[in-house]
């Protein structure tokens, strides 16, 4: 192995270990290696933020104060972001983000580390890029993505993983939850016909099985807005019995058949008007009756 390729290598291996401590300055080495192993004259690395904004975490020692006057930028020109570019070189002398006195050799590359992680980087180089620079550029950037993807999962700020919990439930669970809702206007409709006791049980049992599956899928939904950040809130000013009480009531007519008796007693704190979002309590609050009734048998 040749001296320059052990350097290499040696500079490679440090990244990954900051990357794998989480060590805040990792953006600002990468720009340095960058800058360095491309002989370019600044490198900014931007985090991606809602409707694009980009946000500066990370720069090269050469980068000037001047060139950067602020740290959100906005690009509203940008191919990366309407081309879905990934890890590619893009040149546009029409770009709004200038991080060097020669906006004519810059170019800038979007790195997708995940379905919602993204950062941007931009280059600035004293002559004009050549297609060997180019190339050389996109396969290094592509290596440092999976790092930089450590990176931010180890400060615990990663949005999700590529395979992320919240798009495997939507992918997944759509067509269970058609299919689990046609199950039951199906048992539905079938009871209504004349059937035998063992047929109507049968009908039955497959009612609450595919009631079983609609609760569960509702509680991976309501984790994976919590995992992707979508989670919405409509808090309000609540009666806390009342509420308890109105889901006891739709409970109790369900149960009807069951010798279940619900005694309900309220810590005086929670006699008085509480604040909180109702739709997601009663959520709760039946999700956890459902699964008590179902193992009370008296």
């Amino acid at each position: 192995m040749t001296g320059a390729k052990f350097d290499l290598l040696i500079q490679l291996t440090e990244l990954a270990e900051y990357a794998r401590r989480g060590d805040q300055f990792l953006p600002d080495e990468i720009c340095n290696f960058l800058a360095n192993e491309f002989d370019l004259t600044g490198v900014v690395l931007f985090s991606v933020g809602d409707s694009n904004s980009l946000s500066i975490i990370g720069k090269s020692a050469s980068i000037k104060k001047t060139n950067l006057k602020s740290n959100i930028f906005q690009c509203n020109r940008c191919r990366n972001f309407a081309d879905h570019l990934n890890c590619s070189l893009v040149f546009n002398r029409d770009c709004e983000i200038v991080i060097s006195d020669n906006a004519d050799n810059e170019s800038c590359a979007l790195l997708i580390l995940s379905d919602l992680d993204k950062m941007l980087l931009k280059f600035s180089k004293k002559t004009a890029f050549k297609q060997n620079d180019k190339d050389s550029i996109e396969k290094t950037i592509q290596c440092l993505s999976a790092l930089l993807l450590l990176w931010v999962e180890k400060r615990g700020g990663a949005q999700h993983t590529t395979f992320s919990f919240a798009r495997i439930v939507s992918d997944t669970t759509n067509e269970i939850k058609n299919s689990s809702n046609s199950i039951i206007s199906g048992s539905l409709s079938l009871a209504q016909d004349k059937t035998t006791q063992a047929q109507s049980e049968n009908l039955s049992l497959i009612k609450k099985n595919a009631q079983s599956v609609l609760f569960n899928i509702n509680d991976l939904h309501e984790l994976a807005k919590v995992e992707s950040k979508s989670l919405i809130r409509n808090q309000k000013s609540i009666d806390l019995g009342v509420t308890v009480n109105e889901l006891i009531e739709v409970f109790k007519s369900r149960l009807s058949g069951k010798n279940i008796n619900f005694s309900v007693a309220l810590d005086k704190p929670l006699k008085q008007s509480i604040v909180i979002d109702d739709q997601k309590l009663k959520y709760i609050l039946s999700t956890f009756l459902f699964i008590c009734s179902n193992l009370t048998t008296r």
